[in-house]
């Protein structure tokens, strides 16, 4: 059975990890989550993103990634890769493993704009959370974003079984929102695209 690669692309704050945790508490058995900053926290020194981050330690975090999604989609299993996710140097190197592996992809993009993105980032930051710094954002922006708004990052080559699939979630006013609500906002407009790709899966 051939598996999932499922790529969030957003800026901070825009909603990838939650996205992902719910789909790996919905499908324990089915997915498995490769989040730099998850394999940050467990194989680098807590200060790490407070020194700044370096080529080794980066190109150790990678490896493991890689490790962890190969592992995954040769058993058929759905990856999914909730790093920002905005620089096709990143991206893809991660969809030709996928399809190395007979793998499908699928690209789920939280659009959000620069402004929300940083209040997004401060108010998880007042809530114990990591908090990036707005120069970063900004420069996440120059390599991500066209006219204001998220570009699209489907990587096409030609060939059967290479075809993306892409979903676009769009910006809800989290200004508005309590952080929960946000939440379950994200997620109801997320599973009907994610039980299609459970039925695309099952049927590979």
């Amino acid at each position: 059975m051939a598996g999932l690669l499922v790529l969030t692309h957003g800026l901070p704050g825009s909603g990838k990890s939650s996205f992902a945790a719910w789909l790996r508490e919905l499908y324990p058995e089915l997915v498995t989550v490769a989040e730099r900053d998850e394999l940050r926290a467990m194989l680098l020194p807590a200060d790490y993103h407070d020194r700044g981050h370096d080529p080794q330690s980066e190109a150790l975090v990678q490896s493991a990634q890689y490790d962890i999604l190969r592992e995954a989609l040769a058993l058929g299993r759905i990856g999914v890769v909730s790093d920002t996710n905005l620089a096709e140097i990143r991206i893809r190197p991660l969809v030709t493993l996928a399809r190395s592996l007979g793998a499908r992809v699928l690209h789920a993009s939280m659009d959000v704009t620069v402004a929300e993105s940083k209040l997004r980032n401060q108010l998880r930051a007042d809530f114990g959370g990591r908090f990036v710094p707005g120069w970063v954002i900004d420069e996440m922006v120059g390599y991500g974003y066209a006219a204001g708004r998220l570009k699209s990052f489907s990587i096409q080559s030609t060939g059967p079984g290479t075809e993306d699939f892409a979903v676009l979630i769009e910006e809800r006013s989290g200004s508005e929102l309590t952080m929960a609500e946000e939440r379950e906002l994200i997620q109801s407009a997320v599973v009907e695209l994610f039980e299609a790709s459970i039925e695309i899966h099952s049927n590979s």
